[in-house]
């Protein structure tokens, strides 16, 4: 993987907002396929061909592997266009008006044939909600490709072609940036500036802001504007650059600092430069002679329609570079390919354009309901003082209210938890009738949980025995676990059945992990398992595998820290976050010294309960420190306060002992990872000392710092109902 590539995935993660669905309209291109295998991380593809025809393209390119092109089958969707008279009817009747808008009379049979065509199909697929983003213009009919995108996708009538060319190694010298403002007619210079800032922009992900970035016009010749028109354009531009200058960093510093207007070149210049030597990715020589930073990189910007085409035909020619081409605009959400099938190229165009899509403050990702299953789930989660209610539609939330329940928790003090099931339940159908959610369209409702009997991973039909044991609180008095009694009443009322996902109580251990050396006293598996599997779900992804197929190490860092080791998708050996295992969370104690805990038992300054409650919520940071929140811990940390240094290292020390303390349970397979995850994951200094400490294992870390509560539910569920795994049916394992 390049430099680039890595530094755009990083970004992508950081702004993770889910995987943007992607049409590749030529789904049977080896290139396309190839590039697939990297990108199924971070987006869900769909191919226009049938998965049949998928197939047997697969079975022409020898070196894939096939357990990698089942994960990449079973995470796409197929779409046989002539299948979808739906969205064809649909497509028709749009592209028809379009064309009318534009003064050209098409037939309803007419526009039908031409968005049946998959390069069209998929720019429609877009303008219409249905994908994020299209990828095209390799076999199929290139130079119109990107035409219709321009026409169909860019909104603000500003689409940006940005083609790269960058050196294998960032750090030599010279690269070589194209960008040019697709319209038919020579730009303005307004639209030449803004072209070249967006284009700057564009670059910026690529590269850190430390680093420079030249900006050169291209100006006149060769029958595409005549000389002076060139150079006064250029000359106009220049000065509309340098006054744009300030509203551009004030916009955003980071992104448009360093970047700097270095001149013109003629394109007489440019030719007799490119003979000279354009392979070597050196700066034109004219503009080094009229004082050009050499060792920064060049962007050139040009005013003429399709010019930056031709120059990028030319300069992909070289073997020296990494190349890649993207269309860039509100609206244009589509990576065009100029006719190049470059997997490598196709990769880091895609990547960049997730990059720059998934940075806008307010773009939120398409309903995915059109190519893949998407189902309306109702969920409810409680604790001691609220109750929870939301609705998802696929991946969005399309509704959520916190019901805090305050005074009318008083007349069930020092009652069982489960005599509040009523009032809770009237309250929260009285949130989703309000909700403005067609009820009738709920096809389950996701309980969440906490400590019930002990079982394997997985999910688990609320049944009258399950239900049963949660009223009668035979695990414990848990408000968490008020979310099955208070879902499995929704869901009779609503006539579906009720789900509950991973609970705490995941237990898939051996006799080895629960055999302690005192008789009678069994060790449990009690972890945060519902974020943990989920989490371990989106790192087999990122390896474009199974998480079945993986050896993991998993560590959810919050109040309590759950550490768990997952052999080949079973929960083999974890701590016991209830009883006080593990190392110390942000206000848990994690385990303690025997003898010193007997000595407090017995010392008659604490009750039973009182004791509890200072294992569970009273430890950890919040009593060495007196914060709980991570981010104030890291705050005191960074000012160099010695209390919190010493709390957090011993913290960060204490994870990674119970990390490594795993091992031995795997029996000598390879570790496939270490994942990080929970809010505490988001501390900077807090991970660096966890990586620090098992930097000598050798094995990748994965950090998300997320909870990763209502996606692990809903997606648990959501598998089942599709099919992809089996829904069970709850016995306790005792």
């Amino acid at each position: 993987m390049s430099y680039y590539e890595k530094e755009l995935e990083a970004q992508i993660i950081s702004r993770h907002k889910g995987r943007p669905v992607a049409v590749f309209t030529e789904g049977q291109c080896p290139a396309v396929i190839k590039a697939c295998f990297d990108l199924v991380s971070f987006v869900r593809p769909v191919f226009l061909v049938t998965e049949a025809a998928f197939r047997a393209a697969l079975a022409d390119i020898p070196e894939i592997d096939g357990e990698a092109a089942e994960f990449l089958i079973s995470e796409s969707a197929f779409v046989n266009i002539a299948d979808r008279q739906d969205l064809l009817k649909e497509f028709a009747a749009d592209y028809q008006k379009f064309c009318r808008e534009k003064q050209c009379f098409v037939s309803f049979e007419q526009a039908k044939e031409t968005v049946s065509k998959p390069g069209l199909f998929g720019i429609m697929a877009v303008r219409f909600g249905y994908a994020d983003i299209v990828i095209g213009g390799i076999e199929q009919e290139p130079h119109q490709y990107g035409s219709h995108v321009r026409q169909l996708l860019s909104l603000d009538n500003n689409c940006i072609s940005v083609g790269m060319a960058l050196p294998e190694d960032p750090a030599s010298l010279g690269m070589l940036l194209y960008a040019d403002i697709s319209k038919s007619k020579i730009a303005s210079a307004e639209e030449l500036s803004e072209t070249a800032w967006d284009s700057a922009g564009v670059i910026r992900e690529l590269l850190p802001p430390v680093s420079k970035i030249n900006v050169v016009f291209i100006s006149g010749g060769y029958g595409l504007g005549t000389e002076s028109e060139g150079e006064t354009v250029a000359i106009q531009a220049a000065a509309a650059f340098a006054s744009a200058a300030l509203g551009r960093l004030a916009e955003d510093e980071r992104k448009f600092s360093n970047i700097v207007y270095a001149g013109s070149l003629c394109l007489e210049e440019y030719f007799r430069w490119k003979a000279d030597g354009f392979s070597s990715l050196r700066p034109p020589l004219p503009l080094v002679r009229r004082g050009l930073d050499v060792n920064a990189p060049c962007l050139f910007v040009s005013p003429y329609f399709d010019l930056v085409h031709a120059l990028y035909r030319e300069m992909t020619f070289s073997k020296e570079v990494l190349t890649g081409s993207i269309l860039c605009g509100v609206g244009a959400q589509s990576v065009d390919m100029l006719g190049h099938a470059d997997g490598k190229s196709l990769v880091l165009s895609v990547k960049l354009l997730l990059c720059r899509l998934l940075s806008r403050p307010h773009y939120f990702l398409c309903r995915c309901g059109t190519f893949f299953p998407e189902h309306h789930l109702a969920v409810v989660e409680t604790d001691a003082a609220s109750t929870k209610v939301s609705v998802c539609r696929g991946r969005e939330v399309v509704f959520t209210k916190v019901i805090e329940h305050g005074e009318a928790l008083e007349p069930y003090s020092g009652l069982a938890v489960s005599a509040q099931t009523d009032m809770r339940l009237d309250r929260a159908l009285e949130a989703l009738e309000n909700s403005k959610t067609a009820l009738e369209l709920i096809e389950a409702v996701v309980c969440g949980c906490s400590v019930i009997g002990p079982v394997s991973s997985g999910v688990y039909r609320v049944n009258q025995a399950l239900y049963d044991e949660t009223y009668r609180g035979d695990w414990g008095e848990y408000a968490e676990n008020l979310g099955i009694l208070v879902g499995k009443n929704i869901a009779d009322t609503l006539q579906i059945e009720a789900y509950i996902v991973n609970p705490d109580t995941v237990d898939e251990s051996s006799p080895l992990a629960g055999t302690v050396g005192i008789k009678g006293i069994q060790r449990r598996c009690i972890s945060r398992a519902l974020p943990m599997i989920y989490a371990c779900r989106l790192y087999a992804a990122a390896q474009r595998t199974f998480w079945e197929k993986l050896n993991l190490i998993c560590a959810h860092i919050d109040g309590q820290v759950s550490i768990a080791a997952y052999k080949r998708g079973f929960y083999v050996d974890g701590n016991n976050i209830l009883d006080g295992d593990g190392p110390f969370g942000l206000a848990s104690c994690g385990s303690l010294p025997t003898g010193a805990v007997v000595d407090i038992c017995f010392s008659g300054q604490y009750t039973h309960g009182q004791l509890k409650e200072l294992y569970r919520s009273e430890g950890g940071l919040k009593s060495l420190l007196g914060v709980s929140d991570i981010e104030s811990a890291e705050r005191m940390y960074s000012e160099g306060n010695a209390e919190a240094v010493k709390a957090l290292d011993s913290m960060a020390y204490g994870i990674a002992k119970a990390i490594s303390a795993l091992w031995p349970v795997f029996e000598g397979e390879p570790i496939g990872g270490i994942i990080l995850l929970g809010r505490a994951a988001a501390g900077e200094n807090l991970v660096k000392q966890i990586k620090r400490f098992l930097q000598g294992l050798n094995v990748n870390i994965a950090v998300y710092a997320d909870n990763f509560e209502l996606e692990a539910m809903t997606d648990g569920v959501a598998r089942c109902l599709d099919g992809r795994a089996p829904i069970k049916n709850y016995v306790c394992r005792l």
